[in-house]
């Protein structure tokens, strides 16, 4: 994580300086949990590594990536226009969902939640960016109606809001787009 953190600090400080966007992705596996419980660890233990596999080869090679917790991973994409996010989001996601992982339990079918901040803007230190991309990727990690879940926002709390809203309408598609948010969202 320090390697992380380390990259992320020095890619705001490029970004402010040179005045280029940049991006944090927290990617959270979901449901992990369910696949220890009901195919063991080893099971568990091959998706994480598969899809830290299939990150590194998705994203650019000047991406850094990492494992920032149990079932989570961040990547800095230095030098990438906002409007780029979701297309590096939508990368990710199909690069996980679009082919079952090996495990030694047989073929697991994963997904991901996805926290995108983009950066400089009001950002002005590593510790903003993480915590601000942890909120929606390991609040929708463990909801059980919608697998997908990309955020470009600069208000994680309004993106929550809307969510939920939607959700509780029964919506299978949301999107939204204000100068603050821009939200998508698939059954």
């Amino acid at each position: 994580m320090a390697r992380l953190r380390g990259a992320l600090d020095h890619s705001l400080n490029f970004s402010k300086r040179y005045e280029v966007e940049g991006a944090y992705l927290l990617v959270g596996v979901d449901k992990l949990t369910m696949v220890t419980q009901a195919l063991r660890h080893e099971a568990a233990d091959a998706v994480l590594l598969a899809i830290g596999d299939r990150l590194d080869r998705c994203l650019r090679a000047s991406d850094v990536i990492g494992r920032v917790g149990g079932d989570r991973f961040g990547a800095v994409l230095s030098n990438v226009p906002e409007a780029d996010v979701e297309a590096a989001t939508g990368k990710v996601l199909d690069a996980i969902r679009n082919t079952p992982i090996d495990t030694p339990e047989g073929p697991v079918d994963a997904t991901v939640s996805i926290g995108a901040v983009p950066f400089p803007g009001a950002i002005n230190t590593a510790q903003d960016v993480m915590m601000r991309g942890r909120g929606p990727a390991e609040s929708q990690a463990a909801r059980p109606l919608l697998y997908l879940h990309i955020y470009v926002l600069t208000g994680v709390e309004r993106a929550s809001q809307i969510l939920h809203r939607h959700r509780r309408a029964g919506s299978t598609r949301i999107a939204g787009k204000t100068p603050a948010l821009r939200l998508s969202a698939h059954r």
